[in-house]
């Protein structure tokens, strides 16, 4: 749930930027909304000692291996980020296809693999659940653990 909520509030942000602007595209856009889901993830988790906007909402804290804060935020970010930033990407080219048959190849490859990688998230969690883990898969590969807030802190 704190994923989902972070994920909106960039996409909110940066449509609030882009409301500002006069000029925008898909491109420019994916790329604004990386910079602020990055400072959403990572930047201010490290500020907060554990906390984003969407995890003060639900009660949580993060608690990224010893040491390692930086190191753990940002692959957090990275797995979280990488199958949004493969859907942008396919949009990107499918919106370009035309008569050039190699590129149409490449935005079709693209798409199916990004599908695929969608596909390969989805039975990830389909398993976990069977299996009962309630550890999302992109704390757990990132080391971190999600801890909720009870109590008046």
């Amino acid at each position: 749930m704190e994923i989902l909520l972070n994920i909106m509030i960039s996409r909110v942000i940066t449509g609030f930027i882009f409301g500002l602007l006069k000029s925008r595209g898909l491109f420019v856009d994916e790329i604004v909304f990386a910079i602020v889901f990055f400072v959403l993830m990572v930047v201010i988790p490290v500020i907060w000692k554990g906390n984003t906007v969407g995890s003060k909402i639900v009660r949580m804290r993060l608690l990224p291996e010893k040491g390692n804060w930086l190191g753990s935020l940002s692959r957090r970010y990275a797995i979280v980020y990488l199958p949004l930033f493969c859907s942008a990407l396919s949009e990107i080219f499918s919106n370009h296809m035309g008569e050039d048959l190699l590129a149409n190849l490449f935005a079709i490859g693209v798409v199916f693999l990004t599908g695929l990688l969608w596909f390969f998230i989805f039975c990830h969690i389909v398993i976990r659940w069977i299996k009962k883990d309630n550890v999302p898969y992109f704390n757990r590969y990132s080391r971190i653990e999600a801890v909720r807030i009870t109590g008046g802190k």
